[in-house]
């Protein structure tokens, strides 16, 4: 690391890993997340290490509590929905559209879709959704999506593709 690199504290994330783990439990109501005065990186560290086995009604208060969409912040948006696309939790399907079809940078794209072609629902989606928005691509990010939702030939699959990494798929 450079000598300039400022130190990060350690543990800076443990406050929001335990919210997330007493919310989970059933021990910490959705209303009494500590969420006031979390910055955006809090938000995706919590989005992100949602497991893809959580309940519909977990995701539901969430959404339903802190108006989680394809508006505000595009990061906590795009963890928002790549947990949407990770527990195939249809309810936000709409919003994951609406986001891919108004959003254009490669890092808040690409992995929405990269996602989404782990599963054949999520491959179908992909490619609804993709049908509407790639017009407003860029050309870098039309090719690579398209690499994502290409049919598997015979000879292989893709590797980033997975029945069993999403329920209902």
């Amino acid at each position: 690391m450079a000598a300039t690199t400022p130190a990060i504290p350690s543990g800076v994330f443990d406050a929001v890993d335990r919210a997330a783990v007493e919310w989970r439990a059933g021990r910490l109501p959705v209303d009494q997340l500590p969420v006031r005065d979390w910055l955006p990186q809090e938000w995706v560290r919590f989005l992100d290490r949602q497991p893809a086995e959580l309940e519909d009604a977990k995701l539901a208060e969430l959404r339903a509590q802190f108006h989680l969409g394809a508006d505000g912040n595009a990061e906590i948006a795009r963890s928002w929905l790549a947990l949407v696309v990770r527990t195939a939790f249809e309810p936000a399907y709409l919003d994951l559209e609406r986001y891919l079809l108004s959003t254009g940078r490669y890092k808040l794209v690409v992995g929405l879709y990269r996602d989404l072609a782990r599963t054949e629902t999520g491959l179908e989606l992909g490619r609804a959704i993709y049908a509407k928005a790639r017009s407003g691509y860029h050309t870098i990010i039309r090719e690579a999506v398209e690499r994502l939702l290409q049919p598997v030939t015979s000879a292989g699959k893709d590797a980033g593709r997975s029945e069993s990494s999403q329920k209902g798929g």
